[in-house]
């Protein structure tokens, strides 16, 4: 700052002090005015930074929580509901404001800040909405939620035990009937998603009665065809009564099949919408085989065993070589682990897809002969990471999958560059020391007498186990193992055409297909267009085209009403006409309407357990006060800090007008102009 104001006076003093025809006070008052202007200009050319702390009171936070499920408006104060949800909460809310920052959330299956007037939710989860609130609230100065909600849930654990957890007391608000009246209701249904043709397959189905003692109840199941597969009758002994049948269904036919279950209504009863519920079974003709076969007990195997063991499209069989009868009947697929001379001399002989994963007890020798692919070094192993090829187009990958393979634990691969033969589609590169190679780890080939695929090194169990520890689940290795078997198993003329579609949607659910279309080179491509026709069980036809998405197919049809649906693409590659058919459901979600007493009592205990209070519909006014007197919840003092450059502020530059203003004022009026 030192030379700024040496420079100012130096500035001052050849301008002004140095000039003869101004008397001393002139020369004065223009030079200091001059040094004045030039000492800021400096200043503000070094940019200083304005550092400003003051004290800020913070508002505690009020959760305003809304049910915004269907529930709540499918009992007798319905209008009340949606008058208070919709317009006369918001006096309330003004009130709040004056002491709280509400923040204004909704939930069916998880809570949302957006603005939404409509109840249309068709599950309720209101564990879910707790433990949303306390994440997205996390180590802020919250006062308390109130929960407007009927209590009733279907989805999630009790909310009672998320309750328990909360660092903020919840006043909770009833809506709802908690009057028991006289109803019969299929609670529950459990089934298998897919199941087997001519096989039969349980079905559990729980049934509830209250005020119905002494009734007689059937229970009806039809198929699709509206025959009858199954009934049975008992009488009530209970004011609140539960009973489970379990009943043994015939799969006669394939395809995606519905049924329906009904228990026919009695007299007087309140609520006839829940005496009925449907589900979806997919049949199919046969389980495709699957034999993992190695030459000694591996990890590997089991995992890979596990992963498809979930799925009941496949039969898996695991084997050691040295015990395996090689006259049995082939498998659909070989999944050969480390596999020795004599499982490669069995396979050379065989037409089936196989997969090999590569192991130390493999012969370098007769495995280059079989596969054509020569290791760099057998007899040396070092462990390698996996990156994704983003090019890969065989079969469409989970999105989350990229970023989890950079994650994964490394793999025991041989030593040294691979020397490979024919046409090879890489789905994962080795990656050595966080050096991405173009060496190929997890790969798919196809020749004119089958499809195969490799990897290159041994270990995935451990894949499978890491997905577990981070996600609680096996989800994503599982599903690309399926993604796997699926595509090496698939007949080839099948494989042309891909269109992907979901068995089952839920009701409001977008429904969205993928596909892609391969040239009589096997090379994907997207140039011509795809049609879809889908026609409903009740004759009701929808036309679409698949959107192009780089050298795929997309399609989003969005929402269709509840019910079965067959579909039918078909593209033209030249003077080639290609089909796929198909069939998908829509479940129509009955979960909302199965049982409509509210649960009052399950309010209750989520304040009790949170350290809040309950409160019935007509006692908002009562909530609303005590909130506002409850001297317990207190805003609190942040000091607040902010530095920002002082060329920011205004008054600068008004300073700076002023003060060039007033010198070429009084020059001009000295003369001096």
């Amino acid at each position: 700052m030192v030379p700024v104001l040496a420079g100012a006076i130096a500035l001052v003093w050849s301008l002004y002090f140095s000039d003869k025809s101004l008397s001393g006070t002139r020369k004065f008052l223009l030079g200091s005015i001059r040094f004045l202007l030039f000492s800021l200009l400096g200043f503000l050319l070094i940019s200083p930074m304005l550092k400003v702390s003051e004290r800020v009171d913070e508002k505690p936070i009020l959760i305003w929580m809304e049910d915004h499920s269907s529930s709540m408006i499918s009992n007798s104060d319905s209008l009340l509901v949606q008058s208070f949800l919709s317009e006369d909460d918001a006096s309330y809310l003004e009130q709040l404001n004056s002491k709280f920052d509400v923040r204004q959330l909704h939930f069916s299956e998880q809570a949302e800040e957006s603005k939404q007037t409509t109840i249309t939710g068709k599950i309720t989860n209101i564990a879910q909405a707790l433990n949303d609130s306390k994440q997205r609230f996390y180590n802020q100065n919250v006062g308390g939620m109130v929960l407007i909600s009927d209590g009733i849930y279907n989805r999630g654990i009790n909310p009672v035990y998320e309750a328990q957890n909360l660092t903020f007391p919840v006043y909770s608000l009833g809506f709802g009937d908690t009057t028991v009246k006289r109803d019969v209701l299929i609670e529950n249904l459990v089934h298998n998603e897919i199941t087997y043709l001519n096989n039969q397959f349980p079905l559990e189905i729980s049934i509830r009665s209250r005020k119905t003692q002494g009734e007689k109840l059937t229970v009806l199941v039809k198929n699709n065809r509206n025959q009858e597969v199954y009934k049975e009758s008992f009488t009530v002994d209970g004011e609140d009564y539960f009973k489970k049948i379990n009943a043994l269904l015939t799969a006669d036919s394939v395809g995606l099949k519905r049924y329906t279950v009904s228990v026919l209504p009695i007299d007087n009863e309140k609520f006839r919408a829940n005496n009925t519920r449907t589900f979806n079974v997919e049949v199919i003709d046969n389980r495709k085989k699957v034999l993992i076969l190695g030459s000694a007990p591996h990890p590997d195997m089991g995992a890979l065993a596990s992963s498809l063991k979930s799925l009941e499209k496949y039969e898996v069989q695991t084997a050691i070589s040295s015990d395996y009868d090689y006259t049995e009947k082939e498998p659909d697929l070989y999944i050969l682990h480390a596999p020795n001379d004599r499982i490669l001399s069995r396979m050379q002989k065989s037409t089936k897809p196989y997969w090999i994963v590569y192991g130390k007890n493999v012969n370098p020798v007769s495995f280059t002969r079989f596969a054509g692919i020569k290791v760099g070094n057998h007899s040396s192993f070092e462990y390698v990471n996996a990156h994704t090829e983003l090019g890969f187009s065989l079969f469409n990958l989970n999105p989350e999958l990229n970023e989890f393979v950079q994650r994964l634990p490394p793999l025991r691969s041989p030593f040294g560059k691979m020397q490979l033969t024919g046409n090879n589609t890489p789905l994962f590169y080795k990656k050595v020391k966080r050096i991405e190679t173009n060496e190929l780890l997890w790969f798919f080939r196809e020749d004119d007498r089958r499809r195969s695929a490799f990897i290159m090194a041994s270990g995935v169990w451990q894949w499978r186990i890491y997905n577990y520890r981070q996600q609680k689940n096996f989800e994503l290795f599982d599903q690309l193992v399926s993604q796997t078997v699926q595509y090496l198993t698939a007949k080839r003329e099948d494989q042309r055409f891909v269109v992907e579609s979901n068995a089952i949607y839920e009701d409001g659910e977008d429904i969205k297909l993928n596909a892609r279309l391969y040239n009589l080179s096997l090379e994907l491509t997207n140039e011509p267009d795809v049609s879809l026709e889908i026609r409903s069980d009740k004759g009701e036809e929808y036309k679409f085209e698949f959107s192009k998405l780089s050298n795929t197919y997309t399609l989003n049809a969005g929402v269709l009403p509840a019910g079965n649906y067959s579909w039918k693409a078909s593209a033209q590659l030249g003077n080639e006409d290609l089909f796929r058919k198909g069939a998908f459901s829509i479940r129509k979600s009955e979960m909302e309407q199965s049982d409509l007493l509210a649960r009052h009592d399950v309010l209750k205990t989520i304040s009790t357990e949170s350290g809040g209070k309950y409160y019935i519909s007509n006692e908002v006014k009562e909530l609303t006060e005590n909130l506002l007197s409850n001297h317990s919840i207190k805003s609190i003092q942040r000091l607040e800090t902010n530095i920002s450059s002082i060329l920011n502020k205004k008054w600068i530059f008004f300073l700076l007008l002023i003060l060039m203003a007033t010198e070429w004022g009084l020059r001009k009026y000295y003369g001096k102009y």
